[in-house]
């Protein structure tokens, strides 16, 4: 990576599948180069070596995302779940295909295909948050898919349910002079 003129990283459905990831974002932030901005815990929003998320352009299979922020051109990942993505491409490398905002980098973003016959999978994950000492932390997911109309058209239908304590420590200090 270090003589290449364009870094790529590439994870595969079967690597994100493989960790316990909320979002989109988390995903990301698994890859080198690639931080997290979190809002009360979750990730929201990725920085690509070390530019804030409105240098960044985002694609959903080919589509560009639009920006989700009022104040910049950044995207929240959190409304995209793991479980919908086949495939995660990072361009980190400013390329003369690539967009003139996307200083930062490019992600796309792949999401999964129906299989031809009625596929389905069942995941179940469970935690324990140590800081509060309490069980009970979980995310389920089913997904299934299926072709019709003579394998013409695709259909995935994903449904998940999670229970996530992000607790945090506050300590706060007055001081009162009389």
């Amino acid at each position: 990576q270090l003589t290449s003129n364009t870094i790529v990283n590439v994870v595969s459905a079967d690597r994100i599948r493989e960790l316990p990831d909320q979002n989109a974002a988390e995903s990301l932030g698994r890859l080198p180069g690639i931080s997290v901005q979190r809002d009360a815990g979750e990730g929201q929003k990725i920085i690509v070596r070390g530019l804030t998320p409105k240098f960044n352009a985002i694609t959903l299979n080919g589509v560009r995302i639009p920006s989700t922020d009022p104040l910049d051109r950044s995207v929240d990942l959190t409304m995209i779940s793991p479980d919908l993505l086949s495939a995660i491409e990072v361009f980190k490398a400013l390329t003369p295909d690539k967009d003139a905002e996307a200083v930062g980098g490019t992600v796309k973003l792949t999401l999964r295909r129906a299989r031809e016959g009625f596929h389905g999978d069942i995941r179940a994950q469970t935690g324990y948050n140590h800081h509060e000492r309490e069980y009970g932390q979980y995310k389920a997911s089913v997904n299934l898919g299926t072709r019709v109309f003579d394998n013409a058209m695709g259909v995935v239908v994903s449904l998940s349910s999670q229970r996530a304590n992000r607790s945090a420590d506050i300590l706060t200090a007055d001081y009162l002079f009389k």
